[in-house]
């Protein structure tokens, strides 16, 4: 979707697209950053966070699962 700097073009238009479809948009990621920190991301690169149901990261989960086990 992205390169860490800018959206790759076409993205944020097939988003758009998407949603005017009605499809339901989830992001999994395998960033070890926690899930606020995709958020801030993805609204400096230009996307709207609320066309995305979820936001996945795997650093998320490992933080979940870590917190579990105390």
């Amino acid at each position: 979707m992205h390169d860490g700097t800018n959206a790759y073009e076409g993205v944020l238009d097939v988003i758009t697209k998407l949603k005017a479809e009605g499809k339901d948009l989830v992001i999994l990621s395998n960033s070890s950053k926690r899930q606020d920190s995709s958020f801030r991301m993805l609204k400096k690169l230009g996307f709207n966070v609320d066309d995305f149901s979820q936001i996945i990261t795997s650093g998320e989960v490992a933080y979940h699962m870590l917190s579990q086990t105390e």
